[in-house]
């Protein structure tokens, strides 16, 4: 039976890791929410602060590690990206979008997004990702490093 998916009025929140965010280059590359599997976790169930604690508590000795940075979404944003994404010479191609909750032993609020997707839609929801440093300020846009 599958797993039932997350409310779509629900926000979810990827960790930014240091492999994530090229410093020099000013970009991000898309593995940040390329999938399969994207693990992220639900504001429905901790709080943010507490969140931030397990990434750190889980990725800062990490060999991607460590945290530096959320990223924030709300499902629905994310699932209307995926229907209206058109591909870099303008073709719709539309990209499913589950998110579902797989708490684990160390974070009850863990969910992951199913599925694999292009570079270019990882890209476009980087983008629209609500992204901070740990401190709350703000972290580059793709856009402003193009």
């Amino acid at each position: 039976m599958p797993d039932k998916a997350c409310d779509s009025s629900e926000t979810i929140v990827r960790g930014i890791l240091r492999a994530h965010w090229d410093e020099e280059k000013g970009e991000y590359t898309s593995s940040l929410f390329r999938g399969p599997n994207t693990s992220v976790s639900r504001l429905r169930i901790f709080p943010k602060e507490r969140i931030i604690d397990i990434f750190k508590a889980d990725f800062d000795a990490h060999i991607d590690g460590p945290v530096i940075g959320t990223g924030e979404i709300v499902i629905a944003d994310l699932i209307k990206l995926g229907k209206e994404y058109k591909d870099g010479k303008g073709k719709p191609r539309p990209q499913l979008v589950t998110v579902i909750p797989k708490p684990t032993a160390t974070n009850d609020s863990h969910a992951e997004v199913v599925e694999e997707f292009t570079r270019g839609f990882a890209r476009k929801v980087i983008v629209a990702l609500k992204k901070e440093r740990l401190d709350g300020s703000p972290m580059p846009s793709p856009e402003e490093h193009s």
